[in-house]
């Protein structure tokens, strides 16, 4: 049975859950989590997980996979940061007014095959900071500040797609990909 997007993430998150737990080393967990979004059928992600707490054994027979509610990150003056363990949601907006604030996404746990990201600085700084599995769509404006445009690297096929809109006026959006560390609560 071909698998869906939905499976794919359940797996995903099943992975990131087991080397949170130091069942999986960091570079076996990056090495599965490819082949996870890269899987076409069922048995190819039951394979990932097999080994595992809570693996995939059958195919699933309840509803979708709901994405995570829509999440606005706001400083004003001040700044945000959400890091580590967390449920990206289909809906990000972020916006920094004479602030900043960073959003890493290496851990977290996609919830939706696509996500939108709104990001607004207006004399401030943002950093998104995405795995280097995830495909990536950049598109903004810098009006006397900066909107980055580019971004390295490929995304894997099958991976969550993040597409990122937005503007900074005298403050700048900064978007990197980069790899996990090798343990997650080491700075």
């Amino acid at each position: 049975m071909r698998a869906a997007d939905t499976d794919r993430i359940q797996v995903a998150q099943l992975l990131a859950e087991a080397a949170q737990q130091g069942r999986l080393p960091m570079s076996e967990y990056e090495q599965r989590l490819t082949r996870a979004y890269a899987a076409e059928t069922y048995d190819d992600l039951a394979v990932l997980s097999a080994d595992l707490p809570g693996a995939v054994t059958s195919p699933r027979n309840g509803g979708p996979c709901r994405p995570a509610p829509s999440t606005l990150l706001l400083a004003i003056m001040s700044g945000y940061e959400r890091r580590g363990r967390w449920n990206v949601p289909r809906r990000l907006t972020t916006i920094a007014f004479l602030g900043g604030g960073v959003v890493d996404m290496r851990y977290a746990d996609f919830t939706s095959p696509e996500v939108e990201v709104r990001s607004y600085s207006i004399f401030g700084g943002q950093t998104i900071v995405i795995p280097p599995e995830t495909n990536v769509d950049l598109h903004g404006l810098g009006v006397m500040g900066s909107f980055d445009q580019t971004i390295t690297g490929e995304g894997s096929p099958g991976a969550p797609h993040v597409r990122i809109r937005g503007f900074s006026l005298w403050g700048s959006v900064a978007v990197k990909r980069k790899k996990r560390r090798t343990a997650p609560d080491q700075p």
